[in-house]
């Protein structure tokens, strides 16, 4: 299972630099508009945000393989999506790659992200992980759990430990 997950993950990504390679001038296009960017008069670069998921890697093969040469815009590599949120909130990056529930908690403080591409679709990937003694939820009543609340992950584990209550 896991060999066959791998390997949709591969070709799913592979499908999506294929896509963005054969149509590049128009998604170019269209996310110039959207942002702004083709009006920004002081040439300066639109400076944009991910974090580390391998979602995000094709934009990095993209500026690796020179598609993005010739435009302004630099990429930022975050360790995590709450810096990243971070980030856009402070205004040290102009765009981010962010799910939608982290665009609903920009809104939900006052802020006024738009969408200007949806780049994944979503079918279930999250998930909780623990060590091999740990069975069930039940098992991880009184241990300590990493998790970062203000992404995916926070909802999951809230909505899991009010199952075990």
């Amino acid at each position: 299972m896991k060999k066959v997950n791998l390997f949709v993950s591969c070709a799913f990504l592979f499908l999506l630099f294929l896509l963005i390679t054969v149509y590049w001038k128009e998604v170019k296009s269209s996310f110039y508009k959207a942002t702004g960017i083709e009006n920004r008069a002081d040439n300066s670069k639109l400076v944009v945000g991910t974090n580390l998921w391998i979602g995000y890697e094709s934009f990095y093969l993209a500026r690796d393989l020179g598609f993005y040469n010739d435009t302004p815009i630099r990429f930022v590599e975050h360790l995590s999506a709450t810096q990243q949120i971070r980030a856009f909130r402070n205004r040290t990056i102009q765009a981010a790659t962010l799910t939608l529930d982290e665009v609903l908690l920009l809104l939900e403080q006052g802020h006024n992200p738009k969408v200007v591409m949806v780049i994944d679709i979503s079918h279930g990937g999250d998930v909780i992980i623990g060590n091999s003694y740990i069975k069930n939820l039940k098992d991880l009543q009184g241990r300590r759990v990493a998790v970062e609340n203000t992404a995916v992950g926070g909802y999951i584990i809230r909505v899991r430990s009010k199952w075990l209550s």
